[in-house]
């Protein structure tokens, strides 16, 4: 099969399996937006594909800012956002509400999610309770896993409170064979799996055994489910990706079983497309248009292109998408035409570096074989027009007459 991109943007075809051994074609296009300005437009300079899992900083010591654009199918669209939290009117304030809202063009709501960032904190034992202090006040906070609930603790067998932690809570011979870091090995490693990042993580043995007084706290929290005083377990609340390794989204890739692993088929049984879903479940949404409205609250600095102040002082601002469809051209070796619409599965908003990333992706059969599959685009003029005069395969088959490409 021949791929041939019309379309300014980087975009490439590559082939896809299923859990039942069905393959497929996979078109992936990705579009880069810049408000520099203050108004959401296509950017001059468009990044490519993301091929690789990207993070903030060094491999699985810092966050993921975006996962590889080459997975075969996402069933919903994911919202990420990397941002920064702003104290409204740039006055230091112990808490800052943020908020990410995006509605379609008829302004129904789509996503809604509101979250409390706070300055530093600690849960303080006093006498026989714990109590949360008061935060401190902050103008601005990066809103990364790190200060989100979560950690890991590891005890190396040369501290002192190596001898008050009991033998059952110790790494077992099998979990010493596989430890990452030999050959200084601790003698006990324990983990938040849903964010080892993150602050606060406490399992109960731990407050005498570590003989604990004083314990970082979260700085992100829901209005809707509120940090207690002394919380062992809480949600790690994020906007930005939710990591492959988090337990609920690793068992969606199904069971790697005896059987599985000596048998030819690509996937088991169980697999689940929705392992590549990365966004929080409540930033999961039906694929969008690309002519969205995005309103973002306390997510950019007060001086931001483009941003207004509520009336309470929040920084709002508000984006629309350009309203773009990307689609692919589909030519058969039987001499079949075809147009089929991308969908829009990610959308990644970075409010600090002043761009919006969208990626739209096409899933096409291989039956009947497809000789060239193309990547096009209809720009919102287009569409306007197209919605006006004709139906989608009369514009389309006016558009495309005379092509020679691939025949």
């Amino acid at each position: 099969m021949e791929f041939i991109n019309h379309t300014p943007f980087p975009a490439l075809a590559f082939g896809g399996i299923d859990q039942h051994d069905q393959a497929f074609h996979v078109l992936v296009l990705r579009q880069t937006l810049s408000f520099e300005s203050g108004t959401l437009l296509l950017a001059d300079e468009q990044a490519p594909l993301c091929e690789v899992d990207e993070y903030f900083g060094e491999m699985h010591v810092t966050g993921v800012r975006q996962e590889s654009d080459l997975c075969q199918y996402k069933p919903k669209c994911d919202v990420i956002v990397n941002a920064t939290a702003y104290a409204p009117g740039g006055q230091a304030t112990a808490r800052i509400p943020v908020a990410v809202n995006i509605k379609d063009s008829k302004r129904r709501t789509l996503l809604e999610k509101h979250l409390t960032v706070t300055g530093p904190r600690h849960w303080e034992k006093k006498r026989t309770h714990w109590t949360l202090s008061e935060p401190q006040p902050i103008t601005s906070l990066t809103l990364r896993d790190d200060v989100a609930y979560g950690g890991e603790l590891r005890v190396y067998a040369d501290e002192p409170a190596a001898e008050r932690i009991r033998p059952e809570q110790h790494l077992t011979a099998e979990q010493r064979a596989h430890h990452p870091d030999p050959p200084n090995l601790p003698v006990v490693h324990t983990v938040f799996e849903a964010n080892p990042l993150g602050l606060g993580y406490v399992e109960p043995w731990m407050i005498d055994a570590l003989a604990l007084k004083r314990v970082a706290a979260p700085q992100l929290e829901s209005p809707s489910d509120p940090l207690t005083p002394f919380s062992t377990y809480y949600t790690p609340h994020r906007l930005g990706v939710r990591p492959k390794a988090h337990p609920d989204r690793r068992k969606l890739s199904g069971t790697i079983s005896t059987a599985f692993i000596q048998g030819d088929t690509w996937l088991p049984g169980e697999f689940d497309f929705a392992v590549w879903n990365a966004a929080p479940p409540d930033q999961q949404i039906d694929f969008l248009r690309g002519d969205e409205v995005i309103e973002l609250t306390n997510l950019c600095a007060p001086n931001a292109a483009g941003s207004v102040q509520d009336a309470v002082g929040n920084t709002v601002l508000r984006l629309t998408l350009p309203g773009h469809r990307p689609f692919a051209l589909i030519r058969f070796e039987e001499g079949m035409l075809l147009e089929h619409a991308a969908q829009l599965d990610t959308l990644i908003i970075d409010p600090d570096r002043q761009q919006i990333t969208c990626v739209w992706r096409a899933i096409v059969g291989v039956e009947p074989e497809v000789r060239v599959l193309e990547a096009r685009m209809l720009q919102k003029s287009d569409i306007a027009d197209l919605t006006a005069t004709a139906t989608p395969k009369e514009y389309v088959a006016t558009r495309t007459a005379g092509t020679t490409h691939g025949g």
